[in-house]
């Protein structure tokens, strides 16, 4: 049987995922190949609810559920070595998540995967930070940097070490969704 995100992509029934899952879900990441610390491809489906789940691409069954967030989590990005995740949420932060250590032989997970770091926007006293909804977020190649997008018409380039902003970029008219 299929998980509930995947009927919703072959299907294009949302109500029925929705239903199915317990949450509206809001964007699907896919692992770029095999995650070293589960040994298998995964992807991870961003939740209206908060919350985002990942699941075994190979038996299609859901093996762990971040939370952390307190709104709608957007969207949610692999770095290229697949050890880390970012998720960009409705309650104005980034959040950075070490993936967890999964047994791909008997299906559990071994360590559990935490937030390393949280990337702050105004309303939790950040004044630098995103002020509005951050739509959409994603690794620079070298995995020192992340870019993220926001409602409030700004993009802004972080410093993952620190957590500090390198760059803000304004002058869009309208929210930056892309």
């Amino acid at each position: 049987r299929h998980a509930p995100w995947i009927e919703h992509v072959n299907k294009g029934s949302a109500a029925d995922a929705h239903e199915r899952m317990g949450m509206a879900f809001m964007h699907v990441a896919m692992s770029s190949d095999e995650v070293p610390s589960c040994g298998e491809s995964v992807a991870c489906v961003s939740g209206g609810n908060g919350t985002m789940r990942l699941y075994d691409m190979t038996t299609m069954q859901q093996i762990y559920e971040f939370s952390g967030h307190s709104d709608a989590v957007n969207m949610s990005t692999f770095n290229l070595s697949c050890d880390m995740l970012v998720s960009a949420s409705d309650d104005c932060t980034l959040r950075l998540w070490r993936l967890p250590e999964y047994d791909n032989i008997n299906r559990r997970v071994i360590n559990i995967g935490k937030c390393v770091r949280v990337l702050r926007g105004v309303p939790q006293g950040y004044a630098h930070g995103h002020n509005d909804a951050v739509t959409q977020c994603d690794f620079t190649p070298d995995g020192l940097v992340l870019v993220s997008a926001s409602d409030d018409k700004t993009v802004k380039t972080w410093d993952l070490d620190t957590g500090l902003i390198f760059r803000t970029l304004t002058g869009h008219i309208g929210w930056v969704t892309a």
